[in-house]
């Protein structure tokens, strides 16, 4: 396994979300966080990402080649999700959003440094750091609880 600049930024997220999972109580996943997003909503959307981190990482080690495979624009797969993922038990959401967590953070831990150097080229950076969209929205659920 390779170690990248972003891994322990990944890995010091992905504690944050399970520190945060623990924190919340079953009530707490309907609450609020911004509009139509609440919490347990959020983290499903979480969930979804890394996920969705994990299928293009994949498709470009396949590809060899990053321009190769383009992504999905985020806002309408958000727009297209959010009914769906307000819906979703909470045990079910708190199970995987830290599943998809973990394979993400391992897969991007894992790629090659041509790899790297090649999705920041494309301006895809997120991809594989996946703190910067974690961290974001660890923030949105605590602000929403009162922290």
């Amino acid at each position: 396994m390779r170690t990248h600049d972003f891994a322990a930024e990944n890995d010091a997220s992905r504690a944050e979300l399970a520190q945060l999972l623990d924190e919340l109580a079953f009530e707490d996943y309907g609450r609020e966080v911004q509009g139509a997003w609440t919490v347990g909503a959020t983290l499903a959307h979480l969930a979804y990402w890394d996920r969705y981190a994990v299928s293009l990482i994949e498709a470009w080690q396949r590809a060899g080649n990053v321009a190769a495979v383009s992504g999905v624009g985020s806002e309408h797969v958000n727009a297209a999700g959010i009914g769906d993922w307000s819906v979703l038990p909470a045990a079910y959401i708190a199970r995987e959003v830290l599943r998809a967590a973990e394979a993400a953070d391992a897969l991007a831990a894992s790629v090659s440094v041509e790899l790297v150097r090649a999705v920041d080229a494309a301006g895809r950076a997120r991809v594989l750091r996946r703190h910067a969209h974690r961290r974001e929205h660890i923030e949105q659920i605590r602000k929403a609880r009162g922290g």
